[in-house]
């Protein structure tokens, strides 16, 4: 059973790769100075602080799953129950999320607006510092004047479009993100892991995740309101009023959904808790959002905002958020800790099977040298019973050749008794009896019969 216990440590480990040097792929591997202050930042809240999990208690879990699977826009504009689950909009101090979804199908780009808004913008890009005059080509004049739409089309001002031909012509490029190499990376992110050909190969199907920025301020109210087209997107990361601004030059009309997340009743919250929003909303340029730094810079003056009566009354006790959030986490520690007794109180009866399984082993053992032995015994009883079928052979036929003998001097003895008993008949009354020829000297009458 998963907790919002289990989704802090998760973010921690994140914070502790990165920092070891496991950098995602999607940081394009390459490590941001600004990125690894902020996860010792929260490294060291993990250690020493413990305010991350209280700030994220603070939040619904619907809404930390939509911001997880980045599709807090879409629910946004078409569920009123999940509308529900947000602070108000007020002078709180806090942190709010911006997003858009496009207005006919409430939903994402689709990957062949995703292709078209990149090469839109990087035209835009790459046109910085190109002067076009008579002699330029006809490619560099048309990404000029492209160019000057995308600027003017959100001008609040009522300078027409010819005083941002007059800048764009000049090489100049309002709109692209002081840090350097921010705008590319951006682009290439925005294509690397929001088109996928794979997902969407005719690139029709409008996706449901739509790019996040995250913020934060002592008023949201004030800092949320800067970022709607209406307002001129003047004190906003480039990357957003880019690419909101490309996306009405290319005739897609987008609603522009800004949120507050998550109000901070501590003036030393702040930091921290735009860090774990950027982390799970993947704000980040790096990760395809629109944020250019990290988060955890801005801080709160004390002067202007002490008071968090009003913080504390939606968290705790207008909203029951918080309090929920708490309860489910005592319950699946109960349970785990209910888990744990489990499996110390057959801790005996493991040792037990532990001694059988040993005995068993010696038993095995035992008649493994029984059987050897007895295959032993085996052979050597085997060579006997040989020997003694060998000997009984030969004392049968000694049997046979001492019967042939004893038979043959039995008749042998009768002749003799019946020749004797002829010569005393013929002394008797003149009969020469019978005559038997003589035996030659050495002669053994072994086979005659």
């Amino acid at each position: 059973m998963a907790s919002l216990e289990d989704l802090m440590q998760e973010i921690f480990r994140i914070a502790e790769d990165y920092l070891e040097g496991i950098v995602d792929e999607q940081m394009d591997e390459e490590k941001v100075p600004s990125v690894d202050k902020c996860m010792k930042y929260v490294r060291d809240d993990r250690d020493f602080g413990g305010v991350s999990i209280q700030l994220l208690r603070s939040i619904p879990r619907p809404v930390i799953a939509a911001m997880i699977d980045g599709t807090i826009g879409h629910k946004l504009a078409t569920s009123q129950e999940f509308e529900r689950l947000f602070h108000d909009i007020d002078h709180c101090a806090g942190v709010y999320l911006n997003t858009f979804v496009v207005s006919g199908t409430k939903k994402g780009l689709c990957r062949n607006q995703l292709q078209e808004i990149h090469d839109m913008m990087m035209r835009y890009i790459a046109g910085k510092g190109r002067k076009v005059d008579a002699n330029s080509s006809a490619e560099d004049k048309e990404a000029a004047e492209e160019a000057a739409k995308i600027e003017w089309v959100y001008n609040p001002g009522h300078r027409g479009l010819d005083t941002f031909r007059e800048t764009t012509n000049d090489g100049g490029r309002k709109l692209i993100q002081g840090l350097k190499g921010q705008a590319e990376k951006f682009c290439r992110m925005l294509l690397r892991y929001r088109a996928n050909a794979e997902l969407d190969p005719e690139g029709t199907t409008p996706q449901l995740q739509s790019p996040c920025q995250v913020g934060c301020g002592q008023a949201i109210t004030n800092r949320m309101f800067m970022y709607s087209p209406t307002s001129g997107m003047k004190h906003v990361p480039k990357t957003w009023s880019l690419m909101l601004s490309c996306l009405q030059v290319m005739d897609i009309k987008v609603t522009h959904i800004s949120v507050p997340i998550l109000k901070v009743w501590d003036g030393s919250h702040l930091s921290l808790a735009e860090i774990l929003i950027t982390e799970l909303a993947s704000s980040l340029i790096e990760y395809g959002g629109f944020n250019p730094v990290a988060a955890g810079a801005r801080k709160l003056k004390p002067e202007k905002h002490s008071d968090f009566r009003q913080e504390v009354y939606e968290n705790f006790l207008h909203h029951p958020w918080a309090n929920q959030n708490l309860r489910e986490s005592k319950e699946i520690a109960d349970k785990r800790i209910e888990i744990m007794n489990s499996t110390q109180s057959i801790a005996w009866d493991t040792t037990q099977v532990k001694k059988v399984e040993d005995s068993l082993d010696e038993v095995s053992e035992t008649l493994t040298e029984a059987i050897e032995e007895t295959k032993r015994n085996t052979e050597v009883l085997q060579g006997r019973t040989k020997e003694l079928i060998e000997d009984a052979a030969r004392l049968r036929t000694e049997k046979k050749r001492l019967g042939k003998e004893l038979s043959f001097k039995e008749r042998l003895e009768k002749h003799r008794k019946e020749a004797k008993a002829s010569k005393g008949s013929q002394s008797s009354d003149g009969s020469e009896g019978t005559r038997y020829p003589r035996m030659r000297k050495g002669f053994r009458p072994t086979n005659c019969l």
